[in-house]
């Protein structure tokens, strides 16, 4: 019977680990506009880490951790992303 028991965990925490998908960015593309002095500007960050965990089980514990580093920031014109 205890054998039963623990081949019964093993299988059910392998059902949660398998559940749960885990992602990681390969490609990302993160742009902007914003009004400077009466002209639109554009630019883009490089550099997005972001750690992305999906279950189809369970939406609630569903997670998505992003950032940005702000110093990947390019407008075209360096004076203007320092």
């Amino acid at each position: 019977m205890k054998i039963f028991v623990n081949i019964l965990m093993m299988l059910t925490a392998m059902c949660f680990i398998i559940a749960q998908v885990q992602w990681k960015v390969n490609t990302s593309l993160i742009t902007f506009s914003i009004k400077n002095g009466g002209f639109i500007v554009k630019g883009s960050f490089d550099g997005l880490i972001a750690d992305i965990k999906f279950d189809p089980a369970n939406y609630s514990k569903n997670i998505i951790d992003a950032s940005v580093d702000v110093n990947t920031i390019n407008t075209g014109i360096n004076m203007r992303n320092n």
